[in-house]
């Protein structure tokens, strides 16, 4: 939205580093939300945000309306080099309006997500030789992220690798040889994630406690969510029960061939309960299984270990699924046709695991941008448009 209160947003491209980019220096300025709006005596200048992706896919000169924007740098602090940052209100491009549908859930990684770097106290004990940290009943894979902090009595070091659960590397060296107790500190880098904020105005937030969170990351210039396998997922509220049809929308990839890679799911264990989840193995989609009837259909084409634009459809209790890849059903498959006949349940909605009240279970390996639900499912004009609008966010050519 170009408009802004009090008048037109100055156009503007947002070049983060360095501050000078083609054709002069980059206008500071210190980036400010709607709360602040009026600070220091005047108000904040309305601008619009050209989006990273937006540039990268227009080689880097982007244009808006026939006139080059104006470059900015966005500026850590109000102070910049002696002198004050020009404030500035941002706004990002909006969500397309979906006329065939409504949105359920909005997950995106570059906002609405709380992190805690607050320190917990590591399982089991521990010894040091150089720079090998050795546990006994220790759970290194599970509750350790590398760039974590550790510390105990002489033992001071950042993680630089974790083998094992009983094995990792320190970024310093020491020789403790009696088992000691430790503490696991995360830092900016390996801050656990703790809430991530649904931006569909629903209120449906996903949260996690304990050590078992993902972590956000900057991957390949833009935000993401990681999970390790070993335990990380997200509770989410009941919700999107036996609905009549639905479309899941994510951006994703899946760090292994085959097995976690439940990205989102409304059931205990796929395959044995009524439900429904979608996963990042070409982007299936199991819908409504009741004992061995169920309904699945996959992109066997789809690298799994690629970040795409992942859409998964569901139209009817009684209608195969469909997924897309990068907006193209081609190479989709139906692998089992069943006939179910309900995939109510009372189960939350969870990222990033399948059977996680029940021992051993599959947790997601791979790292996540985005999650969108719309019911029923959005035509395909919509639906193409849902995904374009991803794909620009998140720097994906479709």
């Amino acid at each position: 939205m170009a408009d802004s209160i009090g008048g037109p947003a100055r156009r503007t491209s947002r070049q983060l580093t360095p501050a000078r980019i083609v054709g002069g220096a980059a206008q500071r300025v210190r980036v400010v939300v709607a709360g602040q709006r009026n600070i220091e005596g005047g108000p904040a200048l309305p601008v619009y945000y050209v989006q990273d992706s937006e540039l990268k896919q227009n080689g880097g000169a982007y244009t808006l309306q026939g006139n080059p924007p104006v470059p900015i740098f966005e500026a850590a602090g109000a102070i910049v080099e002696g002198g004050p940052a020009l404030p500035v209100y941002v706004t990002t491009p909006e969500l397309p309006e979906v006329g065939s549908a409504a949105i359920l859930l909005n997950l995106q990684a570059d906002t609405g997500i709380t992190t805690s770097t607050a320190a917990f106290a590591g399982t089991g004990i521990i010894t040091q030789s150089g720079t090998t940290i050795t546990g006994v009943g220790t759970a290194f894979l599970s509750e350790v992220v590398v760039g974590d902090r550790i510390t105990a009595v002489g033992i001071d070091g950042i993680v630089q690798s974790i083998a094992t659960n009983t094995s990792l590397t320190l970024s310093t060296s020491a020789t403790v040889g009696v088992g000691i107790i430790y503490t696991i500190t995360p830092q900016a880098v390996s801050a656990r994630v703790t809430t991530w904020a649904d931006q569909s105005g629903n209120g449906r937030d996903f949260t996690q406690s304990g050590t078992a969170r993902p972590i956000k990351q900057t991957i390949s210039g833009y935000p993401a969510l990681v999970f390790d396998n070993a335990n990380d997922w997200m509770l989410g509220p009941n919700f999107a029960d036996n609905l009549a049809s639905f479309t899941v929308f994510t951006i994703a990839r899946s760090n292994i061939p085959a097995g976690g890679d439940i990205i989102i799911s409304k059931v205990v264990e796929t395959f044995v309960n009524s439900g429904w989840a979608v996963d990042a193995f070409g982007a299936e989609i199991y819908v409504g299984q009741n004992d061995t009837n169920f309904l699945d259909a996959n992109n066997d084409l789809s690298n799994t270990n690629i970040l795409k634009v992942r859409t998964a459809e569901f139209l009817s209790i009684s209608a195969l699924p469909h997924v897309y890849i990068n907006g193209s059903n081609l190479g989709e498959s139906n692998e089992i046709v069943g006939t179910p006949t309900t995939y109510t349940n009372t189960e939350p909605v969870r990222l990033g695991v399948t059977g996680a009240t029940l021992p051993g279970g599959v947790f997601y390996s791979g790292i996540l941008r985005a999650v969108m639900i719309y019911s029923p499912a959005p035509n395909a004009a919509d639906r193409a448009a849902i995904e374009a609008w991803l794909a620009a966010r998140y720097g994906i050519t479709l």
